[in-house]
């Protein structure tokens, strides 16, 4: 697999991407190789383990809970050369479809979801960002399909890193067009019991619309002041957050 990608072309993944090749406000770029995203890595074949080592990956961060991964076990867990964490959110609504249900409604509203998991799991968000920060080697972390937790963390790792919102909302609004093929999957499932009508009702959740991580940033911004501060305001210190920036931007 060519190095420098943004998207990688790996045969179990479909919603892998690497952060790097972003502009900042100061004038560098985010780095190649220092985090990758992407959905569980429960379908990777031998040869996507060995493409993701040959890329650098070096410690991976799993964002799911104990039930989640039960039920699809990382096939990255295990190997002696990946240092494997479990890092769980353990918010339970934005999972189950990894468990087979989905009890969302109409008027369901993901962004509100994002803004309340910022607020309540800080202690989660310190953990991951330091597991993040005393890495050595790429990290790639996960939840289920790879854009609402993940999605928080990787536009969290954007912003300390300085890059622009615009890129931050791009990167986060692309995930439901790589999920594409496993949505229509799931979606002829849910056919068999429900009109077209029905399904409309749950696409809030598969959906990933920019405005959703607009108004999280938002969020930050008018409650913290940025991403940084919001960091600070979660328990990373200085230290920890002067090592995940320079972890995160390209010498």
């Amino acid at each position: 697999m060519q190095y420098g990608l943004r998207r990688l072309p790996l045969e179990g993944l479909v919603n892998a991407r690497d952060l790097g090749g972003l502009p900042t406000k100061d004038g560098k770029m985010t780095r190649y190789g220092a985090a990758v995203r992407s959905e569980a890595p429960r379908s990777i074949t031998e040869k996507d383990i060995e493409a993701l080592k040959a890329y650098g990956i070096k410690t991976v961060i799993d964002l799911r809970g104990a039930e989640e991964i039960e039920r699809h076990p990382s096939l990255l867990c295990g190997d002696e050369s990946i240092d494997y964490h479990c890092c769980p959110a353990f918010d339970e609504s934005v999972a189950f479809a990894a468990r087979g249900k989905i009890p969302f409604t109409e008027n369901f509203d993901m962004a509100a979801k994002y803004i309340e998991m910022a607020e309540r799991r800080k202690s989660w968000v310190c953990n991951v960002m330091t597991v993040i920060a005393g890495s050595e080697g790429g990290v790639l972390f996960n939840c289920a399909m790879g854009k609402d937790r993940t999605g928080i963390i990787a536009a969290l790792l954007l912003g300390h890193a300085g890059a622009y919102e615009v890129d931050i909302v791009a990167d986060y609004s692309v995930s439901d067009q790589y999920l594409a093929p496993v949505y229509e999957r799931i979606f002829e499932s849910m056919r068999r019991d429900m009109s077209e009508r029905e399904i409309e009702k749950y696409l809030p959740f598969f959906l990933t619309p920019p405005d959703n991580m607009r108004r999280l940033l938002k969020h930050l911004k008018d409650t913290y002041g940025g991403v940084t501060e919001y960091l600070r305001g979660c328990g990373l210190g200085e230290d920890t957050l002067s090592r995940l920036r320079a972890h995160m931007i390209a010498e």
